[in-house]
């Protein structure tokens, strides 16, 4: 029975790594894709709570309709962000360098239950860098 949420890919250890260059501008390239989702996310979230805030002041809606709109807000946002999450650890990311896929490791040297740091190995270049994935709930 798999426990985690985290796709089946190939184990690598920190030694190996060693062998390779950190590539942050493949990093930060990667990162920026998934950036609107994230940040419509955190914006859907809290956004629903100043809008109701908001027209709640005013007298335009009941307080009943103001916990509908910031229960239903926080709940879009946070699927939105899971969503992102999901998308962003099942990726392959391009290398700046090489153009080429990279590759994705689980490094095996630091996997825990609770969270995973991927390895994206860019092997026509030999660069890599590392992300941190939480996995939620559980």
């Amino acid at each position: 029975m798999k426990t985690n949420n985290l796709p089946d890919y190939p184990r690598i250890t920190l030694a190996e790594l060693t062998n390779l260059k950190l590539d942050p501008d493949s990093a930060r390239c990667f990162e920026r894709r998934y950036f609107p989702g994230s940040l419509g996310g955190t914006g859907l979230g809290f956004g629903g709570y100043g809008l109701g805030a908001a027209l709640r002041h005013f007298g335009w809606i009941t307080d009943a309709v103001w916990a509908f709109i910031v229960i239903g807000s926080f709940a879009a946002g946070t699927a939105v962000l899971i969503w992102t999450n999901h998308r962003m650890m099942r990726a392959r990311p391009r290398s700046i360098r090489s153009g080429e896929a990279m590759e994705p490791f689980i490094i095996a040297d630091i996997e825990a239950p609770d969270h995973y740091e991927i390895a994206y190995v860019d092997h026509a270049s030999g660069t890599y860098f590392r992300r941190i994935y939480v996995e939620r709930g559980g």
